[in-house]
């Protein structure tokens, strides 16, 4: 399942999370009260694997979905983008990154760096993964470093987390870490 995929093992911020987490009024229920446990991944420190693996995020234009830059372009190649089956249906799509906020908050962010992809694999009906690959040459790729994906199970007590695009709002970091009380959100 791409759920499994798209885990990305460790620590959100190096260990810290901020103290002001965005309660989105989504009406979604939380383990830990009302909102959603969600943060701008611009607020994560600069030099971070969370801010390195926002670079490699990007808000898919037409479907609104979140797709992963997991492999860069090569000579005989474009780059690869990752998502899920149920955001493939379309054929050719158009990838947009730095769709993010500054942290705090602040002006809409921009849909200037994007590029077009064709579909290459997908498993729409049983909504599993789809993998697009970009033109050739996507600029806007050249200085990220693809998502390395993890597919083992996080350890008993390891905060996990997954940064994308929910309900076609900019870029997101999502969350489950190990609170100072023990208590897991």
């Amino acid at each position: 399942m791409l759920a499994a995929l798209a885990l990305f093992k460790g620590s959100a911020n190096g260990g810290k999370v901020s103290a002001s987490l965005e309660l989105a009024q989504t009406g979604i229920a939380s383990v830990c009260g009302g909102g959603e446990e969600i943060e701008e991944t611009t607020c994560a420190e600069e030099g971070s694997l969370v801010r390195s693996q926002g670079r490699a995020v990007a808000k898919m234009k037409h479907v609104g979905c979140t797709a992963w830059l997991v492999k860069s372009e090569t000579s005989t190649t474009g780059a690869l983008m990752l998502t899920t089956g149920h955001c493939a249906k379309r054929v050719e799509e158009h990838f947009v990154f730095d769709f993010v906020k500054p942290c705090g908050g602040g002006n809409p962010p921009s849909s200037e760096n994007k590029c077009k992809g064709t579909r290459k694999l997908a498993k729409v009906a049983e909504d599993e993964e789809a993998i697009y690959e970009l033109e050739k040459p996507c600029h806007v790729t050249h200085s990220r470093v693809p998502i390395h994906l993890d597919v083992g199970s996080p350890d008993v007590k390891e905060g996990i987390y997954i940064i994308g695009h929910p309900n076609r709002r900019p870029q997101k970091l999502s969350h489950e870490e190990v609170h100072d009380e023990g208590v897991d959100c």
